[in-house]
């Protein structure tokens, strides 16, 4: 997506307030779909600014069981406040009819497709905006290997697999502050 589409899409009234949030928190934090549809309040530590992802919950699980750490920002515990105070469940940020279950990557797909419909905005899917997160933080500056730490890539290199054992916290903190920064700047709101 270009700025200007992200622009559009974080001021919609064209989509419910919950799928409005879910793709606010993608474009915010640059995880996978059902990484932020399915994760629990439990996940994030406001305290600490950070939202782990549980190694069962990730792409690699077969392969890892290593939690995933997403900093969080300001900006982040603002939207991840207004998520709660919109779907007031006390156990998933993204609760599906019934609130038994969190919402489901389809529900999410649908209400992307009735919004393209009704906007006019090219055709876009929910996992496009990995991509649009991962293009324009290269663009702000934000390094490859930042980039890649922060939607939680496997650094598959040996030095990496079998040495490297240092979490990067403090250089991903700072890559997710430019990131929330230039967000802020693309969407005309605070970081």
């Amino acid at each position: 997506l270009s700025r200007d589409e992200i622009r559009t899409i974080w001021h919609t009234d064209l989509l419910t307030p919950p799928m409005l949030l879910a793709l606010k928190l993608l474009l915010a934090t640059g995880q996978r779909v059902e990484e932020v549809l399915h994760a629990a309040r439990k996940e994030f530590d406001l305290i600490e600014k950070v939202w782990e992802i549980p190694g069962e919950r990730r792409k690699t699980r077969g392969q890892t069981s290593e939690p995933h750490i997403v900093p969080l920002t300001e900006f982040h515990i603002d939207l991840l406040t207004e998520i709660a105070d919109t779907t007031q469940h006390e156990y998933y940020l993204f609760p599906a009819r019934g609130g038994a279950n969190p919402r489901r990557y389809d529900a999410l797909t649908h209400a992307v497709r009735v919004f393209v419909q009704a906007s006019g905005m090219q055709s876009f899917s929910p996992r496009d905006i990995r991509r649009t997160f991962k293009t324009v933080a290269g663009s702000m500056g934000i390094s490859l290997e930042m980039r890649n730490r922060l939607q939680g890539h496997a650094m598959t290199d040996v030095g990496s697999v079998h040495y490297d054992r240092y979490d990067y916290l403090p250089e991903k903190r700072e890559a997710m502050q430019a990131w929330a920064n230039g967000l802020a700047e693309i969407v005309g709101t605070n970081a």
